[in-house]
């Protein structure tokens, strides 16, 4: 799968994409399987690290203890992770 389409997905994840990126998206993934496949496997890794991060945030620390405030933690940028 090419960078274009993963950065396609990423806009589309975020709701930054415009509403002719959307419509193009939307019909490619009708048209391709390894593009849903690459979608779904995108859109669990969001929810994974949103379920994540709120479980993060309702977490106790001990008065002393280090944490890091996770209350704006959101992975975005995909290409990072890889």
């Amino acid at each position: 799968m090419n960078m274009q389409r993963e950065e396609q997905i990423q806009r589309y994840l975020c709701g930054m994409s415009t509403l002719e990126e959307m419509t193009e998206f939307k019909s490619a993934l009708k048209h391709d399987e390894r593009l849903r496949i690459l979608y779904l496997d995108y859109l669990n890794l969001e929810i994974a690290l949103e379920t994540a991060a709120e479980a993060a945030e309702t977490t106790s620390y001990p008065i002393g203890s280090s944490f890091v405030d996770r209350s704006q933690w959101r992975f975005r940028n995909w290409s990072a992770i890889a």
